[in-house]
């Protein structure tokens, strides 16, 4: 029976075990576990999607809402800005 040992990644002088883990979404593919797998030979990835939501929400940060803010006083601007094409012009 073939092991997951068998089929080690050679990297130069770096060997790999083949485990990759990650891109799972939205806080799961933590840095706690991309560590474990990397403990274990692997490759882990961090998912960086909607990390500013996660980040908002573990550290209770503001980013996302101040974001919207800006966006919000940008799209009512959209009229006056010469860069935007209007459809009233």
């Amino acid at each position: 029976m073939k092991r997951v040992d068998d089929f080690r990644l050679r990297f130069g002088r770096q060997e790999l075990v083949p485990i990759v883990i990650g891109g799972m979404g939205v806080d799961i593919s933590t840095a706690e576990l991309a560590l474990e797998v990397a403990r274990l030979g692997g490759i882990g990835h961090i998912s960086d999607a909607m990390v500013q939501t996660v980040s908002d929400r573990r550290f209770d940060t503001k980013f996302v809402s101040e974001k919207l803010k800006k966006y919000k006083t940008n799209a009512a601007n959209t009229a006056t800005n010469p860069m935007c094409p209007s459809t009233s012009r």
